[in-house]
C-alpha cells in the first residue's frame, strides 16, 4: 500500500498551498504529492508529481528513489530546487533533491543538518520559509536560512560549522516576512511589510546590519 508524502507544513496544509522550487535548468514547480512504496529488498520507490504553472502541465517523475528518511518527515519549504524536510521524532532538518526533475532517479542527494531548537520565548514548529545561498553541491560554503512563523531566524553553514545561528528579529514587524538571498550581495534579506523596514545578514558573518 502507497504511503502518501505531503510536502506541506501543518500551516500551509490548513490554507490549501503548496510548495514551489525551481533549479537552474526550469522555472518553478508547484510539488503536488508523493507517493512512495517500500521495496521488498529495501529502500522506497516512488512516484513525485508537480505543476508547471507556465505550461499549465501536470509532470509525474516515476520510479523514484526516495529516501527512508524524507519518508516520514515534513515538508517544511523548497530552495533552488532541492526539498527541506523536518524530522518529526528529532527536528532534525533534512535537505532533498530528488523532487528535482533533474536528479537522479536512483541515488537522491541527501543532507542531514542540526535539530531545529527554539529560542526563548519563540517557536520553530511552523516554518514561514526556507532560503539557500546557493545549491548544496555547487559551494562549498553554502547556507542554508530558516524563518520561522514569528520572530526567529535561524542559519546554518553546514560544511563549515554544523550548528545553527540563530537570531530573533527586531521589533514586531517581520513575523511573516519572507527570507530570501541575494547573490549579488551575498547577504540574506528580511523585507517588512510595505517596505518600510529591511533587515540584512552577511554571508560571511551572519551579522546584522
Amino acid at each position: 500500500m502507497s504511503r502518501l508524502l505531503s510536502k506541506l507544513s501543518p500551516l500551509m496544509r490548513k490554507s490549501r498551498s503548496v510548495r514551489s522550487f525551481s533549479s537552474y535548468e526550469t522555472g518553478p514547480y508547484l510539488s503536488l504529492c508523493v507517493s512512495a512504496k517500500p521495496l521488498p529488498e529495501s529502500g522506497n520507490v516512488g512516484e513525485v508529481v508537480l505543476f508547471d504553472p507556465a505550461k499549465e502541465e501536470l509532470l509525474e517523475l516515476t520510479d523514484k528513489t526516495i529516501p527512508e528518511e524524507i519518508v516520514l518527515a515534513n515538508g517544511i519549504g523548497a530552495s533552488k530546487g532541492w526539498g527541506i524536510f523536518c524530522d518529526p521524532q528529532d527536528r532534525c532538518v533534512l535537505i532533498s533533491d530528488f523532487m528535482n526533475p533533474w536528479s537522479c532517479k536512483s541515488n537522491p542527494k541527501l543532507f542531514t543538518l542540526p535539530p531545529l531548537t527554539p529560542l526563548p520565548s519563540c517557536q520553530t514548529d511552523v516554518v514561514w520559509n526556507v532560503a539557500m545561498s546557493t545549491c548544496p553541491d555547487e559551494d562549498e560554503d553554502w547556507v542554508v536560512g530558516i524563518k520561522s512563523l514569528g520572530d526567529q531566524l535561524s542559519f546554518c553553514r553546514p560544511r563549515r560549522d554544523l550548528r545553527w545561528t540563530k537570531i530573533t528579529t527586531p521589533f514586531d514587524h517581520f513575523p511573516t516576512s519572507n527570507l530570501m538571498y541575494s547573490k549579488r550581495d551575498g547577504k540574506f534579506y528580511l523585507p517588512g511589510p510595505g517596505g518600510h523596514h529591511l533587515l540584512s545578514y552577511d554571508l560571511l558573518h551572519l551579522d546584522k546590519k
